[in-house]
């Protein structure tokens, strides 16, 4: 029963002659806890009063141009395909449309943020940002507009006897 001993556990001294030996504290993990608070505090610390050591390039932590565009494509198709069956699905798009001009705004706004960017990357990427925004909500409006051309062409190809509505009004 080595585990359960009530008995003191010993260590050896810190001194050169090994002869003295200091009981193991059983709390020693707060001491070094104590001092790695200390050490964070202190890199805060150097962080705030030193900005200029924590720069960082911009660009690895925003959309790429390409990005935009892609991700504009994949949701605008998505919504096009899906405003063709429901047309509602145009307030979706405008939605996320308006997300993501809010978020080139939103870096616009920023003094700082839209200088790194525009030493980074130049000014044409909020425009692209702007457009690729707005790609979304035209692609949706696509899906309706082939939606609606769709009806008006099978209506004009069955003799146009008929009204939309069915009922046999012109």
């Amino acid at each position: 029963m080595a585990g359960h001993s009530k008995m003191a556990k010993f260590a050896p001294a810190d001194n050169d002659t090994g002869c003295a030996v200091r009981p193991v504290r059983r709390f020693d993990f707060l001491l070094q806890q104590r001092s790695m608070v200390g050490m964070v505090r202190k890199c805060i610390a150097a962080l705030v009063l030193f900005p200029l050591v924590a720069q960082a390039e911009v660009s690895e932590k925003i959309w790429s141009v390409s990005g935009m565009w892609v991700a504009a494509i994949i949701i605008g198709a998505a919504l096009a395909l899906s405003s063709y069956w429901k047309w509602p699905f145009l307030f979706v798009a405008l939605f996320v449309s308006t997300v993501m001009i809010l978020g080139i705004q939103d870096m616009v706004d920023d003094k700082f943020m839209h200088e790194a960017v525009l030493a980074e990357q130049g000014a044409a990427y909020f425009i692209h940002g702007y457009l690729s925004g707005l790609l979304v909500t035209v692609l949706a409006l696509l899906g309706i507009a082939t939606k609606r051309f769709r009806v008006v062409r099978n209506h004009l190809a069955s003799g146009g006897s008929k009204g939309p509505s069915g009922s046999g009004a012109p």
